[in-house]
């Protein structure tokens, strides 16, 4: 038998990342496993496209840094109280990143034996711009990773 002892979560704390928090609990109830969620914050870097000096708005991006590290803080938090309460010993992190990328690779430094994470079915431009980060995950990942489509799960 498969023993899954940690399971890595990730979240964009979206509506949709809501729907997947069922199959998380489930899955970590069924298991007797231990879950980490991970919030992956894109870095300012990533928007370079738009065409922004970074080197002109030092401060400005400092300041918006700060406050979306609080943002991101209050609502990892709320998230999880609010949709996986019946689970205790829950662990959480905030990095900065592209989220293709440190997803696996915080998958591969906490030693999880699962992956629970949501697809989005970006299409078009947005696709283009970031890709697929459940595909890229799923292609690189050191361990089963489980994906759920937010979209076609009932509620």
């Amino acid at each position: 038998m498969v023993a899954v002892k940690g399971i890595l979560f990730p979240t964009d704390l979206t509506p949709a990342s809501s729907k997947v928090a069922p199959y998380v609990e489930f899955m970590a109830q069924g298991l007797g496993a231990s879950v980490k969620v991970l919030y992956v914050e894109r870095k300012l870097d990533d928007f370079g496209f738009l065409g922004l000096d970074v080197d002109d708005y030092t401060d400005l991006l400092r300041s918006y840094g700060q406050e979306m590290d609080r943002k991101a803080k209050e609502g990892l938090a709320s998230f999880v109280k609010d949709n996986l309460a019946s689970l205790e010993g829950i662990t959480t992190r905030i990095i900065e990143g592209d989220p293709r990328d440190e997803i696996v690779r915080e998958a591969e430094s906490a030693g999880v034996d699962m992956i629970i994470m949501g697809t989005h079915g970006r299409k078009g431009i947005n696709k283009v711009m970031f890709g697929s980060v459940a595909s890229a995950v799923v292609a690189n990942a050191p361990c089963p990773v489980m994906t759920v489509n937010p979209f076609k799960v009932e509620g």
